[in-house]
């Protein structure tokens, strides 16, 4: 059995669920578009292949490994984060530093993901690259 990278989004009717996620359209739907009237950005990766499928409308696709980094709750680094983190990784003091940082916001902000408390150590981080 192979893991599928791509699946359709799921149909518009009563019942009908993501095969990965078990949630419905409308769920999935703010997930890859937003909603941009609160603020929501979009957390997870889409395709949309126009004039394809049935009508003219085409067919949604949600990017699975996205879609399980959003259900995990751990949202992607870009590349300049981790080369940051990389390079500051080297560094004794830094290392202190981030953990007794790490440390701290595990007591004060329950559900801090991993990715968000690197996130947070390299925006408050005194240390030159």
């Amino acid at each position: 059995m192979t893991a599928q990278t791509w699946i359709h989004l799921p149909p518009a009717r009563r019942g009908a669920k993501c095969p990965v996620s078990g949630w419905g359209r409308r769920k999935l739907q703010n997930l890859i578009y937003g909603v941009p009237q609160h603020g929501i950005p979009a957390k997870v990766k889409y395709k949309h292949v126009p004039n394809c499928g049935r009508g003219d409308k085409g067919i949604t696709y949600i990017h699975v490994p996205s879609l399980m980094a959003h259900m995990l709750g751990e949202p992607e680094m870009d590349d300049s984060q981790l080369s940051s983190l990389r390079t500051l990784a080297r560094s004794p003091s830094f290392c202190l530093v981030a953990f007794n940082a790490m440390l701290d916001l595990s007591h004060d902000r329950a559900g801090l993901t991993c990715t968000e408390a690197l996130n947070y150590v390299l925006s408050s981080s005194k240390h030159e690259l």
